[in-house]
């Protein structure tokens, strides 16, 4: 069964309310930016009618959309990078990737969010959970 409309505006709730209370999201740890990744794509999934795996990483998710069709190559190919710099890499010259990809997808994200629904990216403050 696939989640419902609520569920998916429960994510974007999630990750605007963070967004909201920074100023950049390179202030946001690396894990705190999977985090925030993987709600926006999950819920982007649920929008388009696909039900997210649960218990497999940001890469599979995104493969899992990928193969759904919800997302195209290209920000598949950017979600694997950043997460292979932020499990993979302790070099602090990642760091710099880090915050363009970051903020690459998620605007991504937010973008295609707001196409397929435009209500979801408003202010999510009406929405009641």
């Amino acid at each position: 069964m696939v989640k419902s409309y609520i569920d998916a505006l429960r994510r974007f709730r999630k990750v605007l309310s963070v967004l909201k209370s920074v100023n950049d999201v390179s202030e946001l740890n690396k894990e705190k930016v999977v985090e925030l990744i993987r709600n926006l794509l999950e819920g982007v999934m649920i929008l388009k009618e696909v039900n997210p795996p649960t218990s497999l990483d940001l890469t599979n998710v995104a493969a899992t959309a990928l193969d759904k069709g919800v997302i195209n190559p290209e920000l598949y190919a950017d979600i694997t990078e950043l997460n292979v710099i932020i499990n993979a890499s302790r070099n602090i010259h990642s760091v710099g990737r880090v915050k363009y990809l970051s903020r690459k997808i998620i605007e991504k994200l937010l973008k295609l969010a707001s196409e397929t629904d435009p209500y979801v990216t408003l202010d999510a403050d009406i929405f009641r959970y």
